[in-house]
């Protein structure tokens, strides 16, 4: 989920997005969850012609750091937002289009 696009340079972009992630693997004919995680990224991405790159990415560290990372990371009004994704249904969205994602490419 995309929270906000900041331009800081011409054609340099932040963006601010919660990401799910989950991977499979297929093993005698079962589909099988590797591993997955729920976490918000700061996205640092170039446009060059058509075509555009992630040059960085900044996640919160663990822990006791975690907090102070957000409030670092993340501007306020996106903040807001990220602390209500396991209660908004950002989180539950995401996790049913990885679902849905899951068995197009598998095919089940």
């Amino acid at each position: 989920k995309i929270y906000l696009i900041n331009e800081i340079y011409h054609n340099t972009l932040v963006v601010y997005s919660w990401v799910e992630e989950e991977t499979y693997y297929e093993e005698f004919g079962k589909v099988i969850n590797d591993s997955g995680s729920s976490i918000p990224y700061k996205f640092t991405i170039q446009k060059e012609d058509d075509e555009y790159h992630v040059v960085t990415h900044k996640i919160p560290r663990d822990g006791s750091y975690y907090e102070k990372d957000m409030k670092t990371l993340f501007p306020r009004s996106v903040l807001k937002q990220m602390n209500k994704v396991h209660i908004d249904g950002t989180v539950k969205k995401l996790l049913f289009d990885i679902e849905t994602q899951k068995e197009l490419y598998y095919g089940i």
